[in-house]
């Protein structure tokens, strides 16, 4: 589990006897001014408020904004083969 997941999932705890609601929100590159020197695809801004804001609405502990962090999330899960198939040709 990556730090960032441990710390929602901390904060999630924490919080849920006074009734707030934490939303995880992992994202790839985004359209932003901190990535306008990334040569990469990016995502909308737009699109990843509105994924989020579905998320919140559908009370979901976590959403994946992209197909980037829908891959990440499922490469654990991956067989080893798949996971290292990039670096052994």
């Amino acid at each position: 589990m990556s730090k960032s997941r441990s710390a929602t999932n901390t904060q999630r705890l924490a919080l849920a006897k006074q009734g707030t609601q934490v939303v995880g929100l992992s994202l790839g590159y985004t359209d932003t001014p901190m990535t306008a020197g990334v040569e990469a695809e990016k995502n909308d801004p737009a699109d990843v408020v509105a994924a989020a804001y579905d998320g919140l609405v559908a009370g979901a502990p976590e959403v994946l904004a992209d197909d980037t962090s829908q891959q990440v999330k499922a490469g654990p899960a991956a067989p080893v083969e798949a996971l290292y198939a990039p670096f052994t040709g």
